[in-house]
């Protein structure tokens, strides 16, 4: 063996030696263990990392519609393929739906127009069809009746969007396990939520077709 191969190798591994033999066997213990506490809270954090990058990368699918129903159709395929003729069907019924409430939103949007309906009461206003206390009360009440409308709105959509919530993270926990039972349960679960949020908008458009 070379002198220098020696220093290199050799040298290292006796001033190690040197040291533990130094230290009191308790102060060594607790220095690897604390090395092995260390490496062990290190790979925990790399772990939570790679998982939450995961459910980010769920979380992303399931927001992009396209990708979002690509994403499910596969799982479903594999994880409960008898229910792919119905995923399949509610995404049809679902984008049917959504092409017609896009079509009427124009027309609804010119009803609840705000603009609009303040130059309506100015022009009766200015006719002398209103005097300005009837003008100023009119405006008013039609923005109360707005304002509450919306909040009504607002409180019926959120035990939905409670559950919504629930659901996803229920599905990531799911995929992050890899347990095949758990991720068709959730699929179940994510299927059903599916159907009655488009049912909700059946009802709405239903409402936006009688109003016309």
């Amino acid at each position: 063996m070379t002198k220098k191969v020696w220093t290199k190798t050799l040298v290292p591994g006796i001033l190690a030696l040197s040291i533990a033999a130094a230290m009191p066997a308790g102060a060594y213990a607790a220095e690897i263990g604390q090395r092995t506490g260390a490496a062990n809270i290190k790979a925990e954090a790399a772990n939570a990392l790679k998982e939450r990058t995961q459910a980010i990368r769920e979380a992303r699918l399931l927001a992009d519609g396209l990708h979002r129903e690509t994403y499910l159709l596969l799982l479903a395929e594999k994880y409960a393929p008898a229910t792919l003729p119905e995923w399949e069907a509610a995404f049809a019924e679902r984008k049917a739906v959504k092409e017609q409430l896009q079509a009427l939103e124009p027309v609804q949007n010119r009803k609840e127009d705000l603009q609009a309906r303040l130059e309506e009461q100015k022009a009766k206003l200015d006719s002398g069809e209103l005097t300005p206390r009837e003008f100023k009360e009119n405006v008013l009440q039609w923005k109360s009746s707005r304002q509450n409308a919306w909040e009504q709105k607002r409180d019926s959509l959120q035990p939905m969007k409670e559950q919504a919530k629930a659901l996803k993270e229920a599905f990531h926990a799911a995929i992050a396990s890899g347990d095949a039972a758990a991720i068709q349960a959730a699929l179940g679960d994510m299927l059903a939520h599916y159907t009655q949020v488009t049912a909700q908008l059946e009802k709405k458009l239903e409402e936006w077709t009688a109003s016309i």
